[in-house]
């Protein structure tokens, strides 16, 4: 969790944008080479790129540190805005039947590990 975190805050796009150049912030995990790409790429994006990745990053923390009870009701309101914002945005919505065998149940609510490779369009071996 503390690397998926770590990783991800840097991505943001605001939170990216706001160095000019590589040196200014001490990154942990990105490369002056991931910078350098990013900080372009998002020169020329909407408001809607960094919402979309800040809602993913906020549904990953909303229960971080914490036991999930009941159904993780603020996970779920996380995940109605990233959907409400997709939809708004015509970004496509990944299917759900590969999570449907995922319960709540597994591990305390935090889900058994696997290998999320396998559900990636980005990560799938020859994309």
């Amino acid at each position: 969790m503390d690397d998926w975190n770590d990783i991800v805050v840097e991505l943001i796009p605001e939170n990216l944008i706001e160095f000019k150049t590589y040196e200014e912030e001490e990154f942990e995990k990105l490369s002056k080479d991931e910078f350098i790409y990013l900080y372009s790429l998002y020169q020329n994006i909407d408001g809607s790129v960094d919402a979309l990745l800040r809602g993913i990053y906020d549904l990953g923390i909303s229960h971080a540190y914490t036991v999930i009870e009941g159904y993780g009701e603020s996970s779920l309101k996380s995940l109605e805005r990233i959907i409400k914002l997709m939809i708004d945005y015509n970004f496509p919505l990944p299917s759900i039947d590969p999570f449907l065998k995922f319960s709540i149940e597994e591990n305390r609510g935090w889900g058994d590990k696997f290998d999320g490779t396998k559900l990636s369009k980005i990560l799938q071996p020859g994309n």
